[in-house]
């Protein structure tokens, strides 16, 4: 929790642009117990990435749900990087190995959100083959009401 915590306030930019203000206090607790309906903590998966060169430091994380919302979706909830670790490819090796581990479960397909304005995150997914499937309007976050792109990328194609 703590090293989540860490990253969350190191990535602020995101929690500003997502929710209109930094993350709280408890904000990676929340995170970890934070679950769509019809689904237990059992179906989180959270993936972390840390520092070679300080390992307690958390560098990235891949925040997902299995089976939602339904049986053959994964839903990636989070794909968050330290700024000082973006662009340089760590976001897509972990969509490349979350994809590979959500394929041999029998998985068909990814499924995730983007806030509109978030444009360069709407780049880096449909770079790596996710498509418009859906929009939902005027969904609330935080202090801020966003319109969502729900993005989905069939596995194997």
């Amino acid at each position: 929790v703590d090293a989540l915590q860490h990253l969350f306030e190191r990535c602020v930019d995101q929690f500003v642009l997502h929710d209109g203000e930094p993350p709280g206090s408890d904000t990676a607790a929340i995170e970890l117990g934070d679950v769509p309906p019809g689904r237990s903590v059992a179906d989180k998966h959270v993936h972390g990435v840390f520092d070679p060169d300080d390992p307690g430091r958390l560098i990235a994380v891949l925040e997902s749900v299995a089976g939602y919302p339904d049986a053959s979706t994964w839903f990636l909830g989070l794909l968050l990087i330290d700024p000082a670790h973006r662009g340089g490819g760590l976001g897509a090796t972990m969509l490349s190995g979350f994809e590979s581990m959500a394929t041999g479960l029998a998985f068909t397909q990814v499924r995730l959100a983007v806030i509109r304005p978030n444009s360069a995150g709407r780049r880096f997914w449909e770079r790596h083959g996710f498509v418009l499937e859906a929009t939902r309007e005027q969904r609330p976050f935080g202090l801020l009401v966003h319109d969502v792109d729900v993005l989905v990328h069939r596995l194997g194609s």
